[in-house]
C-alpha cells in the first residue's frame, strides 16, 4: 500500500518541466529573444535566393530545390518531399514532405522553414538552459550564462537557415537528454517513455538511436544488473514494435515504399562514400571543424565552382581569439568530465562527444569530403561540451570565484555573438562576390573570339 501511495505521488515528466515559474519564464524568454536573432541573421540569405533566382538556380545542385546555396555541405533535404526515404534519415520524410508541401503551396518557401527552424532551435536553447538548472538543484546564473553561449554559436545560426534535418535532430536530442534527467531524478524505470524517445531519435537520424541508447544506459544504470537488463531489455523490444508499426505506415501510405528499401544504397550513397582514415597531417584542421568551427564561424570561400560549394577556407589561419574561445570551452567540458567522472549525469552527455569522435576521426566518416565542410558534419553533440563545462562551474565553491567565471562565460558568449554576427554578413558578401565573379568569367567565355 505504501508503494502504491509513493507512485501516484511521483512527479510526473510535465511536472517535472514546468515546476519553476521563474525558469519557465526565462525559457520563453530565451525561445523568443534567439529565435528573433536567428530570423534577422539569416532574412538576407533567404532574400538574397529570392532576388537572385533567376542566377543561382541554374547553377544550384539540389534538383530544383528552392534553397539554391550550397553551404558547408549541407543538403536541403526537407525540399525533397515525401519520397525521400532513406536508412540514415528513416521517418524523417514524413515531416519533411508535410512542411515541403506547406512552402511551395503558400509560396512562403525558405521563410516559412527559416521561421519554423529558428523557432526550434530558440527551443533548443532554452531546453538546454532547464537541463542545467535541473541537474544544478540551486539557483545561479551559470545555467543562463552558458545557454546563451550555446545559442550564440556558429552551429545554432545556420542550421536554422539551411531546411536540412539538424535542427530537428538536435532539439530531439536535447529533449531527449532532458527528459532522462527527469529519469534520473524520479528513480522512473518504465519502458514506453524510452522507446518512444528512441524511436524519435532513430526516425530523423538513425545514428541517434546509438547515442541515445547509449546515454540512456547511463542515466539508467544501478547496482541490480539483473533489474537493468530487464528494463533495457522491454525498452528495446518496445523500440522494435514501435519502428515496425511506423515503417508499416510508410509502406501503406507510400505504393509499398519505406526506408528499407534500398538501404544499401542508400549507406554507400550517404555515409561509405564519405569515409576516410585520419591523418593529423591531412586532417587537423577536421578537429577544429568538429570543436571550435560550430562556435566560432571560420572563414569562408568558393573551393568548388562546379558545385558551387562554399566552405571552410582551409588556406586561412584562425584567429588567436577564436583558437582561445574554443580551447577554453574544451578546457572547461574536460573539467567537468574529471569532475563527475564517476557521476551518470557526466556519462550521460559524454557519449555523446565519444561518439561523434569514434565516427568522425576513428571511423573517418565526413574525411573523405571535409573540405567541403563548415563543420565536420552534425554537430549534434555541441550542447554536451556546455553541459560538461556546467559540471566543471558548479564545482567552484567560493563566490568570489564564482562571480569572476559568470563574467569570463559571459564575457566568451557575447564575444561569440559579436563575432558570429560578423561572420554571418561576411560570408553573405563572399557568396555574393563569388557569384559575381563567376557571371563575369561566363561572359568572357561567351565574347567571339574568347
Amino acid at each position: 500500500m505504501a508503494t502504491l501511495k509513493a507512485a501516484s505521488k511521483r512527479e510526473s515528466f510535465a511536472g517535472y518541466l514546468f515546476r519553476d515559474k521563474k525558469d519557465n519564464w526565462t525559457a520563453v524568454v530565451l525561445i523568443a529573444v534567439f529565435a528573433a536573432i536567428y530570423v534577422i541573421l539569416n532574412y538576407p540569405y533567404v532574400s538574397y535566393m529570392k532576388a537572385n533566382v533567376d542566377m543561382l538556380m541554374p547553377r544550384s545542385p539540389f534538383y530544383g530545390a528552392p534553397f539554391t546555396l550550397n553551404l558547408f555541405n549541407f543538403d536541403p533535404s526537407m525540399y525533397y518531399g515525401y519520397p525521400n526515404m532513406t536508412v540514415i534519415h528513416p521517418f524523417m520524410n514524413l515531416a519533411g514532405g508535410s512542411l515541403s508541401y506547406a512552402a511551395l503551396k503558400t509560396g512562403a518557401g525558405n521563410l516559412l522553414f527559416l521561421g519554423i527552424q529558428s523557432l526550434i532551435n530558440g527551443l533548443s536553447v532554452a531546453l538546454l538552459y532547464l537541463i542545467l538548472r535541473r541537474a544544478e538543484g540551486e539557483r545561479s546564473p551559470f545555467p543562463l550564462a552558458l545557454a546563451a553561449w550555446f545559442g550564440a554559436s556558429s552551429y545554432t545560426m545556420f542550421s536554422a537557415l539551411i531546411p536540412d534535418s539538424y535542427p530537428y535532430a538536435q532539439c530531439l536530442i536535447i529533449a531527449s537528454v532532458l527528459y532522462l534527467t527527469y529519469l534520473r531524478s524520479a528513480g522512473e524505470r518504465g519502458a514506453a517513455g524510452p522507446a518512444l524517445a528512441a524511436l524519435l531519435n532513430f526516425g530523423v537520424t538513425s545514428t541517434n538511436l546509438l547515442t541515445f541508447a547509449g546515454a540512456y544506459v547511463f542515466s539508467t544504470m544501478n547496482r541490480r544488473l539483473s533489474e537493468n537488463i530487464r528494463i533495457w531489455a522491454k525498452v528495446a523490444a518496445l523500440f522494435v514494435v514501435f519502428a515496425a508499426a511506423l515503417t508499416g505506415l510508410q509502406l501503406l501510405l507510400f505504393d509499398g515504399k519505406s526506408w528499407i528499401n534500398n538501404w544499401q544504397q542508400g549507406l554507400s550513397n550517404g555515409g561509405f562514400s564519405y569515409v576516410a582514415p585520419f591523418s593529423f597531417e591531412h586532417h587537423w584542421k577536421a578537429v577544429y571543424m568538429m570543436f571550435v568551427s560550430p562556435v566560432l564561424s571560420p572563414d569562408v570561400a568558393l573551393i568548388d565552382s562546379g558545385l558551387v560549394a562554399i566552405a571552410t577556407d582551409l588556406a586561412k589561419p584562425y584567429p588567436v581569439y577564436v583558437s582561445a574561445i574554443g580551447l577554453l570551452l574544451l578546457a572547461l567540458a574536460a573539467a567537468g568530465w574529471i569532475r563527475g567522472f564517476k557521476q551518470r549525469e557526466t556519462w550521460t552527455y559524454a557519449v555523446y562527444i565519444l561518439f561523434a569522435v569514434a565516427l568522425h576521426l576513428v571511423v573517418g566518416y565526413g574525411l573523405a569530403a571535409f573540405k567541403y565542410d563548415l563543420y565536420l558534419y552534425a554537430g549534434h553533440y555541441l550542447f554536451a561540451l556546455f553541459a560538461l563545462a556546467s559540471i566543471a562551474l558548479r564545482s567552484v565553491k567560493s563566490a568570489r570565484m564564482r562571480k569572476a567565471a559568470v563574467a569570463v562565460i559571459a564575457a566568451m558568449a557575447a564575444a561569440t555573438l559579436v563575432h558570429n554576427v560578423w561572420m554571418h554578413g561576411e560570408t553573405l558578401s563572399r557568396i555574393d562576390s563569388a557569384y559575381e565573379q563567376m557571371a563575369l568569367q561566363d561572359a568572357a567565355a561567351e565574347r567571339p573570339g574568347f
